[in-house]
């Protein structure tokens, strides 16, 4: 049964939106506070307002406000799903 992921990802440096993908689809589709992420450098741009939307067994989308610029933003995730 899976019930948790991980991984990392960035938004690239002109964009305002990046869909993650888990590596394998949950058993359970986890709510947005399920979802943990941690940025792992400071982008050019202020991100203004961040919302983790399209929450499902399969991924999750993470919106920002401002594109970051620069070389983009990096970020780890980690999501646990459970009924």
């Amino acid at each position: 049964m899976a019930t948790q992921s991980e991984g990392s990802g960035t938004i690239n440096a002109a964009s305002t939106s990046v869909a993650v993908s888990f590596s394998l689809a949950l058993d359970f589709a986890p709510n947005a506070a399920d979802i943990r992420i941690a940025f792992t450098n400071i982008p050019t741009n202020d991100l203004g307002t961040i919302s983790v939307t399209s929450v499902s067994t399969s991924g999750f989308t993470i919106k920002v406000k401002n594109a970051p610029g620069g070389t983009g933003v990096n970020f780890s995730w980690t999501v646990s799903a459970f009924p």
